[in-house]
């Protein structure tokens, strides 16, 4: 039996034969058979013979009967023979004079048409047929009537990312195919023609899949990065989507770069920006304070009061409040757990100092005295000072803490030494005075620009705060009126000597 696929061989039965005979080995034996063939070669000899010479005398009865009882012998012999031939032989025979036949239709239908369609293994309803998929040649093997576009996108995750298998790699295979029909002379076996290329349908529709589809392949927290089999850079679409790619049936040869496309993917930490919040300890949800931190994705870095050896990472507790913790390390994970405030209780702190401005501040009061004409100030031990004006300050300091980052009130921190006090006087106002007597005078006071009256002949107290705030420096200004200027006035003058004897007035 001949393959239905080896035209040549096929071809070759299908020429005109010649009947060649030859002697066959029988199961009754071969010498038999020709005994057979040699007696009724003999007997059409005779007869033939009969037909160029005389015929001779004619032998007696007994003769004949003795030769005709011969001849039947022997042909009875090779009647036996003939029936115990394997029947194989008539079935030979059979099958030669078929294949005769089948020879000289197939003959006659090569002469009507002698071109062989053979299609791809692409499956496209405009190319295969059942017909053509029965009738492929050995030239098939070497026909460009399929071709694939494979593109390969090879993703490796960050250390410590990984699939629901275990694995940080992953490659993702995306093919598309194209097929069609070529024409075959089925003589020379050599291809007439192509038909159009198409490309094969989705599994199930009669859909072309002619493209290879957008991928997705964003992580969050990183920057993807891909690039080709040889190292170029590869475009991503945001930055996140391996673009889709539609290849045009009509344009194949210039896809020859895409039959076997490598996309490599790989990540890079994105940097994470999170918040510290700094809550009271006593209530949490009274936040006094935010600190922003950095760090990449993938990483957790360690935040400390006194930071690292560089100074950096160091917690920015709010002024005023003290940490409940000395470090805390903070993860960044790159998703959206990152926009969970990380919390740190800390409690108030009194802060004090002596040096801080804000914290300590000192009032004055400035009392200036101007005495009427002709009059001068003595010193404490009796003296004429020969001025007859003089100002004196009167000073009160005043402190106070913060806490919490809040001031607290303003607390006097200063005695009035020297000075006689009233009984119950706030150690935050100035106390009460009487100005320098004049006599025949009338002291006159402002406070401030403003007049003010004597209480009980003292000049008022004046308070150094304004509310929670201190009030600016107090300036008093005491001047004189005559008490009666219609009064006559008689001054004495005394004469005295060198040695400040008086001599006269």
């Amino acid at each position: 039996m001949l393959s239905k696929n080896n035209y040549k061989e096929k071809l070759q039965k299908m020429k005109p034969k010649k009947d060649r005979f030859s002697i066959r080995k029988f199961t009754v034996g071969a010498a038999s058979v020709l005994i057979g063939f040699t007696f009724m070669g003999a007997v059409n000899s005779q007869e033939v013979k009969a037909d160029t010479k005389p015929v001779s005398p004619e032998p007696s009865p007994a003769a004949n009967e003795d030769k005709g009882e011969q001849k039947q012998s022997d042909a009875g012999a090779v009647q036996a023979e003939a029936e115990t031939v394997d029947p194989n032989a008539h079935v030979e025979t059979e099958r030669v004079e078929t294949q005769d036949n089948q020879a000289a239709n197939v003959q006659t239908a090569t002469d009507k048409e002698n071109t062989l369609k053979v299609n791809s293994n692409v499956d496209t309803s405009a190319v295969t047929t059942e017909a053509a998929k029965e009738e492929k040649t050995e030239a098939s093997t070497n026909l460009d009537n399929e071709r694939t576009f494979k593109r390969t996108i090879n993703v490796e995750l960050p250390k410590g990312r990984h699939y629901a298998d275990g694995s940080n790699k992953q490659s993702i295979q995306q093919s598309v195919q194209f097929g069609r029909t070529a024409n075959i002379d089925q003589t020379t076996g050599k291809v007439v023609s192509y038909d159009n290329w198409k490309a094969a349908n989705n599994e199930g529709t009669d859909i072309p899949a002619n493209k290879w589809d957008p991928r997705d392949v964003s992580l969050p927290g990183y920057t993807a990065k891909a690039k080709t089999a040889d190292g170029q850079n590869y475009d991503l679409i945001n930055g996140t989507v391996v673009p889709g790619v539609k290849l045009d049936a009509n344009k194949l040869d210039k896809y020859k770069d895409l039959q076997n496309k490598v996309i490599n993917i790989t990540y890079k930490a994105n940097e994470v920006k999170r918040t510290i919040d700094f809550v009271n300890k006593d209530n949490e949800t009274k936040v006094v304070g935010h600190q922003s931190v950095l760090g990449l994705t993938g990483t957790s870095v360690k935040y400390s009061l006194d930071g690292d050896a560089d100074g950096k990472n160091k917690l920015n507790v709010p002024e005023g409040w003290e940490s409940t913790y000395r470090a805390i390390t903070i993860p960044f994970n790159g998703d959206a757990s990152d926009n969970d405030p990380v919390k740190i209780p800390v409690v108030p702190q009194i802060i004090s100092d002596p040096k801080d401005p804000y914290l300590n501040e000192t009032v004055v009061e400035n009392i200036t005295t101007k005495l009427p004409d002709g009059r001068t100030f003595v010193d404490k031990d009796g003296k004429d000072t020969g001025l007859s004006e003089e100002t004196r300050q009167v000073k009160i300091d005043f402190t106070r803490t913060m806490t919490a980052g809040d001031y607290n009130p303003w607390q006097s921190v200063t005695s009035f030494t020297g000075i006689k006090e009233t009984p119950g006087l706030a150690a935050t106002e100035f106390p009460a005075f009487k100005p320098t007597p004049v006599e025949g005078y009338t002291p006159v006071v402002t406070v401030n620009g403003g007049a003010v009256k004597l209480v009980n002949g003292e000049v008022p107290a004046q308070s150094a705060l304004n509310g929670k705030d201190l009030t600016k420096d107090i300036n008093v200004n005491i001047s004189y009126k005559l008490t009666n200027p219609d009064a006559t006035i008689t001054h004495t003058v005394n004469y005295v000597d060198a040695d400040n004897t008086k001599v006269g007035s």
